[in-house]
């Protein structure tokens, strides 16, 4: 790319950065510090993004090269931020069952629940295998029946809206048959969940569109198995 073109897309995403969603912040960041000469402006400004975000380290560590992470940290702990929970990494039992995960082996998890150091639930296993893992070792992990499918990470997100952001209609159909409720939503997502006339940020957001203004079909069937949850009344 011609280094005048590079300066235009720079400049764009700082006009629009802070109406870009944390996941596409992190993939800007990744880019910005392959073209750190070209992008420093770019680059330190999507730096203090992340570093005032609440993003963990795990999503961290998995998204962007370590000298990026290092520099997040070291700046997160010059600011006093730390120590805050949400910011620590991982304790070993926790890493173990993510390191377990990564194995897309269900037998693997079974072996390591057996010691019982911790649990799927303590670990937020079911947002972790959601975001991170191969779908049919995710419903394998959900068909076990050891987790709370209605439990939140420290986003106060519970795990159908993973699954909604990572349009993956056969990871919702099975958080719904195993009775996750649609309304267990955060009030400042509320809306957002509700209807397609009230998932102005999803559908441009989170999802990808195959036509201007109009949701691809899996977005659309996304969308579709959560309104119709929604109509069923709650037991």
């Amino acid at each position: 790319m011609p280094i005048n073109s590079l300066r235009l897309l720079q400049q764009r995403l700082l006009d629009i950065l802070e109406k870009v969603a944390m996941n596409q912040v992190l993939s800007i960041l990744f880019v910005a510090n392959l073209n750190y000469k070209l992008c420093q402006r770019l680059f330190m400004k999507v730096i203090d993004t992340v570093v005032n975000s609440d993003i963990r380290y795990i999503t961290l560590q998995r998204k962007l090269p370590s000298n990026v992470v290092k520099k997040i940290k070291r700046c997160r702990s010059n600011l006093g931020l730390d120590g805050q929970e949400n910011f620590k990494f991982p304790d070993k039992h926790v890493k173990s069952i993510y390191g377990v995960l990564d194995t897309d082996d269900i037998e693997l998890v079974k072996l390591l629940l057996e010691e019982g150091r911790t649990t799927l639930d303590d670990a937020m296993a079911l947002h972790y295998a959601v975001a991170y893992c191969d779908s049919k070792f995710t419903k394998e992990l959900l068909d076990l029946g050891l987790a709370d499918v209605n439990s939140r990470d420290h986003q106060n997100y519970n795990v159908l809206h993973l699954a909604a952001m990572c349009k993956d209609p056969e990871i919702i159909m099975s958080l719904l048959t195993m009775e996750a409720q649609p309304l267990e939503i955060t009030s400042m997502e509320e809306q957002r969940f509700k209807s397609p006339r009230g998932l102005p940020d999803l559908q441009t957001i989170y999802y990808r569109s195959t036509e201007q203004g109009k949701p691809s079909p899996r977005q659309r069937l996304c969308i579709e198995m959560l309104e119709q949850a929604e109509s069923v009344p709650v037991k």
